[in-house]
């Protein structure tokens, strides 16, 4: 116990549970362990003997790095939260999202899994979500929404051929077969 860490009783809340984190041990011995509010500690026989650890921040969310045998693990703590508290549906659920969009509260109750469409549909409800400039301004497009439309009704008719109406747009023959297959504009609707 000659980390050099200042160790003293720790408090903990009355409704948190700790999850030893197996197969890690620090450079004096220590373990590690995880609870359902988040928080992680390493600790010698005992939960209580022990001290908390300094999170370090992976891509804006709070991590930490556990020692194993001569090297070091980087885990983000909300998975280490949603792997040791909450259910997991399914192999397809891959992706854990904090559902008030705090990236700092990693209470348990917060975290969800979910699979990509999930975290996709998630991520545009989050406030703090930039979206890009061009879908707002038009800016970086050769056609607006509204010539899309116009562009999508005329091929719906099929009373003009296709060249010609490349040439209208000002768009090339692949732009104009992206736009009529969906893969591009595919979200603007007629």
């Amino acid at each position: 116990m000659s980390s050099g860490k200042k160790i003293q009783k720790l408090k903990f809340y009355s409704n948190e549970k700790w999850n030893t984190l197996r197969g890690f041990k620090g450079a004096d011995g220590q373990q590690y362990a995880i609870s359902n509010h988040g928080r992680v500690i390493a600790f010698w026989d005992t939960h209580n003997n022990g001290y908390f650890l300094r999170y370090s921040y992976i891509k804006n969310y709070p991590g930490i790095q556990l020692r194993k045998d001569r090297g070091s693990k980087g885990f983000l703590v909300h998975r280490l939260v949603a792997e040791h508290f909450c259910k997991k549906p399914g192999v397809a659920y891959k992706f854990v999202i904090h559902l008030d969009h705090d990236k700092e509260n990693n209470y348990y109750r917060n975290l969800k899994w979910v699979t990509k469409a999930g975290k996709d549909a998630h991520m545009v409800k989050d406030p703090n979500y930039k979206r890009s400039k061009a879908e707002f301004s038009g800016k970086g497009h050769k056609l607006t929404v509204e010539q899309v439309k116009r562009l999508k009704k005329k091929i719906a008719a099929a009373k003009t051929q296709m060249n010609v109406l490349s040439k209208q747009f000002g768009i090339s023959d692949m732009q104009l077969y992206r736009i009529k297959s969906g893969q591009n504009w595919g979200h603007v609707k007629i």
